[in-house]
């Protein structure tokens, strides 16, 4: 079985690999801490990709949808610290295999590859089951109503985007709208936070 990991902290894929290698010396595991790996591992695709949340200049999401368009066959975990209830429903619905939270014990982790080794489905952690089974649907926000967050999160004003996305200022405005009511939020203060809640 072929896995890869993927996390930008270098002591996570190191601990990770030596403990999957202690109980299963017979996998091939390797490693990288760069996010940009899907050109290179479309070369020689593995079985299992093992993937963090957050990384500095990549979307995990984009990174699953690329998986699944590309090599359907390729299994996805999700190993993470975070546990906020909208963003484990959007990996789940992103189609991962299962998520595992870093808090719990790595032998929680080697049992989801044994699965996957085995040609089964992981089962969820009771946890996790339980915050995605009482969460909500995520709103879905366009790509352009992501950016415009993103330019919100960074203080840009509504001329500073418009100018920087080359789209009038009015249509910056009907963005802010949209986000302000797909999320419930009553100014760009609440916005933030909501959409970090909810996985944005």
């Amino acid at each position: 079985m072929k896995i890869l990991i993927v996390d930008d902290h270098e002591i996570v894929t190191y601990g990770v690999k030596k403990y999957i290698l202690e109980h299963h010396p017979e996998y091939n595991v390797t490693t990288t801490v760069n996010p940009a790996f899907l050109d290179e591992i479309f070369l020689d695709i593995p079985d299992l990709v093992i993937l963090d949340v957050e990384y500095p200049e990549s979307n995990v999401f984009d990174i699953i949808a690329r998986l699944r368009k590309e090599w359907t066959a390729c299994a996805i975990i999700i190993y993470t610290i975070h546990e906020e209830a909208g963003l484990l429903r959007r990996l789940f619905d992103a189609g991962v295999d299962n998520i595992v939270l870093k808090s719990a014990s790595v032998s929680t982790l080697l049992s989801s590859i044994e699965s996957i080794a085995r040609g089964e489905q992981p089962e969820l952690n009771s946890k996790i089951a339980s915050i995605i089974k009482h969460t909500p649907d995520t709103p879905r926000l366009t790509a352009a109503e992501q950016t415009v967050l993103n330019l919100i999160r960074q203080g840009l004003s509504s001329c500073e985007m418009a100018s920087q996305l080359n789209v009038s200022e009015n249509t910056i405005e009907s963005h802010r709208r949209h986000l302000l009511r797909k999320l419930e939020a009553r100014n760009v203060a609440e916005l933030i936070v909501k959409a970090q809640k909810a996985g944005w």
